[in-house]
């Protein structure tokens, strides 16, 4: 080794060194820096890169993220853009190690660490929330997941939590609404992540807010902000006390062993009488003895009962069914192929089309279920045979014969038969029903099926109704016979007998 680097300090090159003493050029490689060169660095003596550090500092001053090896080449080569800090460099290019100035980057590259804050609100103002999860509860068949919903007072520490089944909007409602009722009022502001029930989208500090949970955060009266993603000192207080509820409450308990009704039950027991009776170490109190001060400071519970639901669109099938949940529900046949909004309640679907409430079902918690309701394909359509256009119906309600009417004038061919009863629908306009309901009898007691002979009519009964031609439909009266007198024999039945040898008795 001190061979390599008395002919290293000659001048020689690794690979003429190698040639020198017959050995691989790695191990020249090996053993090319002088270990007194790192050490006396390393103890914070002097180094042959010393001379340099006025110039790499300027350099990663200005341009922190400049790798070792880039900056290696610039004291070696002098090759630096713009000749940024070259004023600064010795007048001999670096002959040391890359090794050495990886060493000295990392020492001198600027590293600041984060300092923590220490924040504190007023009595009132602030809650945090968060989620944490899933575990599972349960075993074989009612095996299923829950997660930890978690909501802690800015000022007293006071604490509430809940178990769910699912991460949805009305469960997020819904411990809301419990937690509120818990913590007995309501404080002025809410903090978040960026959960899709919270934000619905964000550019920068920008953030559109979920409608359903806009509408809640109104009814209740806080106003919500979302803390800026991965920073976790935004919303600190809820994060520790989701560590505490692990270790404290759930750690080693049996969860496959329990339901999720027992398990809550326990989690309020633990609230009251461990969680927020302890001693807080930030506060130096117990959250129980700060709340009923908070509380002071709370907004009041709303008076009457908020209803907790989402809103959902959904498109219907051509079968009269939507898709909720991998679930199928029913809508009245006439709404087959049109959108509509779903009011979802924990246990309850509304159906609204156009504001307009159309059905109602029970929300099925399974999955690839159908709920249907038989009373929505009692007016659907069959299909050719058994369906009635609105044109038809209109038509029909002109009267009793409107529709073999409407059957002949397609056997007699006249014209286009959408075209005539169109026609005839709009002769409304001028005339009233009865009128033309008249006119379609007297055309077809005339054996002519067209709009022209009802338009025809109409229009000589308003203008001269004795132009009218005799309705063939009158029966014409009888009167006495003109014709010639013819004197009849009269004869008795025994005369008649005797003639034809019958014995009348």
């Amino acid at each position: 080794m001190v061979t390599i680097q008395q002919l290293r300090k000659q001048g020689l090159t690794k690979k003429q060194v190698a040639r020198k003493l017959g050995v691989h050029r790695n191990t020249v490689a090996k053993y090319w820096d002088d270990p007194l060169e790192e050490s006396t660095k390393i103890n914070g003596k002097s180094s042959i890169i010393d001379p340099y550090k006025p110039f790499l500092k300027h350099r990663l001053g200005n341009y922190p993220e400049l790798t070792a090896s880039r900056l290696h080449r610039e004291i070696t080569k002098f090759e630096v853009p713009a000749n940024d800090g070259t004023e600064l460099l010795p007048e001999e290019p670096f002959e040391g190690s890359k090794r050495t100035t990886r060493r000295a980057v990392a020492r001198l590259r600027p590293n600041p660490q984060r300092v923590y804050k220490p924040f504190e609100t007023l009595p009132g103002q602030q809650f945090q929330v968060d989620w944490a999860g899933p575990w599972k509860i349960g075993c074989g068949e009612d095996e299923k997941k829950i997660w930890l919903f978690t909501m802690v007072l800015g000022y007293s520490r006071a604490l509430y939590a809940r178990f769910v089944d699912g991460v949805d909007m009305v469960n997020f409602l819904e411990c809301h609404k419990r937690g509120f009722e818990y913590l007995g009022g309501i404080p002025q502001e809410g903090i978040y992540d960026n959960c899709k029930t919270v934000v619905s989208d964000r550019v920068g500090a920008v953030i559109q807010f979920n409608r359903d949970f806009m509408r809640f955060a109104l009814q209740y009266g806080f106003t919500p902000d979302a803390c800026w993603v991965g920073d976790p000192e935004s919303k600190g207080k809820v994060e520790r006390k989701i560590d505490y509820v692990q270790t404290d409450f759930l750690y080693s308990r049996p969860l496959e062993e329990t339901t999720l009704c027992e398990l809550n039950n326990e989690m309020l027991r633990w609230l009251d009488e461990v969680a927020n009776e302890r001693k807080h170490q930030t506060i130096n109190e117990r959250p129980a003895d700060r709340l009923a001060e908070e509380q002071a400071a709370l907004g009041p519970l709303p008076r009457r009962e908020i209803e907790i639901f989402e809103m959902v669109s959904r498109k219907v099938q051509k079968n009269g069914l939507f898709s909720f949940e991998n679930n199928k529900y029913s809508v009245p046949s006439e709404y087959a192929r049109s959108t509509v909004d779903i009011q979802v309640h924990r246990d309850q679907l509304k159906v609204f089309a156009r504001d307009e409430l159309i059905a109602e079902h029970q929300r099925c918690h399974k999955r690839g279920q159908l709920v249907p309701k038989d009373g929505h394909w009692q007016d659907r359509s069959t299909g050719p045979g058994g369906h009635k256009s609105k044109r038809q119906k209109e038509f029909e309600e002109l009267g009793g014969e409107a529709t073999s009417f409407m059957k002949q004038m397609a056997r007699q061919r006249t014209g286009t038969l959408r075209e005539q009863v169109d026609e005839i629908l709009g002769l409304r306009e001028d005339y009233e029903t009865e009128q033309i309901h008249e006119a379609l009898q007297r055309a077809g007691s005339f054996g002519n099926y067209s709009s022209q002979a009802v338009k025809k009519i109409l229009e000589t009964q308003q203008q001269d109704p004795e132009a009218l031609p005799e309705d063939p439909r009158e029966e014409k009266g009888r009167g006495r016979y003109t014709g010639p007198s013819i004197n009849v024999q009269q004869r008795s039945p025994e005369e008649y007998g005797q003639r034809a040898g019958v014995k009348v008795q």
